[in-house]
């Protein structure tokens, strides 16, 4: 009997080693699945400001892009009284052409 009881007592024993082994591999289980939640919430944040990085880079392209049209519609407004100036002498010297022709016609009559 002596010897049964021993090896329950063993039994016991292994049996608390073997629940303290499995409460161990449970807080470590626990404490790597919040370190993975942190890594994925972390990478989650490195996408995101990526993401904002890349909109900054958008956003300043699209300015450099905005204010090149706009240089480039200036340029053209410019030209384009340019070429009202010279629709209005070139309308004037016609004008002075045909007075001219007139005069010459009704000279010659």
């Amino acid at each position: 009997m002596d010897e049964l009881e021993q090896r329950c007592h063993d039994l016991d024993a292994k049996v608390r080693r073997v629940e303290e082994e499995r409460n161990a591999v449970m807080m470590e289980n626990e404490e790597l699945t919040d370190k993975i939640q942190a890594m994925a919430q972390l990478r989650a944040s490195i996408e995101e400001a990526r993401s904002d990085e890349e909109l900054k880079e958008d956003l300043a392209r699209l300015s450099e892009e905005v204010l090149r049209l706009e240089t480039s519609v200036g340029y053209l407004q410019d030209n384009l009284v340019g070429m009202g100036d010279k629709m209005k002498e070139v309308s004037a010297l016609k004008e002075t052409v045909n007075v001219s022709t007139e005069e010459q016609h009704t000279d010659a009559i």
